[in-house]
């Protein structure tokens, strides 16, 4: 039934075959110019159902590039997450920003900015591709962001991640492909005797996509992620979590206004609870 839906779904966006403006849907990826850039405000909402509760996370993720040089970008990113774990569901929960703290209970709320991200993004070349390479180092800006007593609302250790974008695009079509790795949770617990929790986390996601015209532009999300968590305890130990998504988004272009929405579902494979992700963005270019 799924393949017929995509089938029936490619057709008539080939039927649909207009001019477009070639390669806009890549700009946000696009390593920018000299005094060029683009600040972006993006809105992710995780939805998880397991047996006995429901999680929700939610993101607010203010972003800004900027080209320092002709093909040398600098940025910045802030994050604001809301948690909200309960034994019922209501949509819009973690949008109230609360906090109570978890004790001897499994539900709790949280909220709070939790990480401010510095990136670099550069050109490169790789065969035929529109080729940009981002490396993002974050910091966590509160203490405790895990802590068990108050509910974990994110990691309390330096994240590192390197990001690879190619774009492939052609008059109606652009194929967009990442390669990254993301380790977290980074602390000097790692190099004495205490416990640790290190999540890496390797991805490949392909989103094909297609304009209807200048304005409007489809695309669908494919996407793997082995993760690999390497813990220490009493003892040593690696386990694997993988997961990966399947999604459709649209892009609408306005001036140089882009908005965008993402919904897709979320899945860990083996043993895998119900999960969907809800996203909304707002981009504005700075092309002139």
């Amino acid at each position: 039934m799924l393949d017929r839906i995509i089938y029936i779904l490619v057709l008539i966006l080939y039927l649909l075959n207009c001019d477009a403006q070639n390669g806009l849907a890549s700009f946000s990826t696009s390593t920018y110019k000299k005094g060029k850039g683009d600040i972006h405000f993006f809105t992710n909402l995780y939805q998880e159902r397991s047996t006995d509760k429901y999680i929700h996370f939610l993101n607010i993720i203010p972003e800004c590039i900027y080209g320092v040089r002709d093909n040398i970008n600098i940025g910045l990113r802030l994050k604001l997450r809301s948690v909200d774990v309960a034994n019922d569901y209501k949509f819009f929960s973690s949008f109230d920003f609360k906090s109570n703290s978890a004790h001897a209970t499994p539900y709790y709320q949280r909220q709070g900015i939790s990480a401010l991200s510095f990136i670099l993004r550069h050109d490169a070349k790789i065969f035929k591709f529109n080729t940009s390479i981002q490396h993002t180092i974050g910091l966590p800006l509160q203490k405790k962001l895990s802590d068990y007593q108050q509910g974990f609302l994110d990691w309390d250790g330096i994240s590192l991640q390197s990001q690879v974008f190619l774009n492939r695009y052609s008059t109606n079509f652009n194929h967009f492909i990442e390669f990254s790795y993301l380790i977290e949770n980074i602390s000097k617990d790692l190099f004495n005797n205490n416990g640790y929790y290190l999540p890496l986390t390797l991805n490949i996601s392909y989103l094909p996509g297609y304009y209807i015209n200048q304005q409007n532009f489809f695309y669908l999300l494919c996407q793997l992620s082995p993760k690999i968590n390497f813990i220490k305890s009493l003892d040593n130990k690696v386990n694997f979590n993988s997961y990966g998504q399947f999604g459709i988004g649209y892009k609408y272009f306005l001036g140089n206004y882009e908005l965008e929405s993402i919904i897709s579902y979320f899945s860990y494979f083996k043993n895998s609870p119900q999960a969907m992700t809800y996203n909304i963005g707002i981009r504005k270019y700075f092309m002139i």
